[in-house]
C-alpha cells in the first residue's frame, strides 16, 4: 500500500513493465475514498528475472474521470517481482513425464 499526496474525487492507474504481460492495460475509473483505494491487476510474466512493475496514477476531480487529471497527479508507484519461469517449466515437465509413463505402462 501507498500513500498518495494529491488531491482528486477519482483515479485511473495505468501499470508498467517489461518481460510481464498485464491484464487489464488500464484501470476503470475508481472513486477515491478516504480510507483508502484498491486496484488489482494480473501479472502474466513472459520470462524469468527480476523487474520493476510499477504504475502511473492519474487523478481527476470529476466522478466519471472525464477532463483533464489534476496537474501533477500522483508520482508512480513500483514494485520489485521475481520470476523463476524454468522451476514453473520444470514442475510441468515432470507432471507430463509422470502422465505420458502412466499410459505407456496402461498400454
Amino acid at each position: 500500500m501507498t500513500a498518495l499526496n494529491a488531491v482528486g474525487e477519482t483515479a485511473k492507474v495505468t501499470p508498467f513493465t517489461l518481460g510481464i504481460d498485464v491484464e487489464p492495460k488500464i484501470s476503470k475509473c475508481e472513486k477515491i475514498v478516504a480510507s483508502g483505494s484498491e486496484v488489482r491487476f494480473k501479472l502474466f510474466p513472459v520470462e524469468s528475472g527480476n523487474f520493476t512493475v510499477g504504475a502511473d496514477v492519474e487523478l481527476y476531480d470529476s466522478s466519471d474521470c472525464s477532463g483533464s487529471p489534476v496537474p501533477k497527479s500522483a508520482k508512480s508507484v513500483k514494485v520489485e517481482v521475481a520470476v523463476e519461469i524454468v522451476g514453473l517449466i520444470a514442475d510441468g515437465g515432470q507432471e507430463l513425464a509422470g502422465s505420458a509413463w502412466q499410459a505407456f505402462l496402461a498400454f
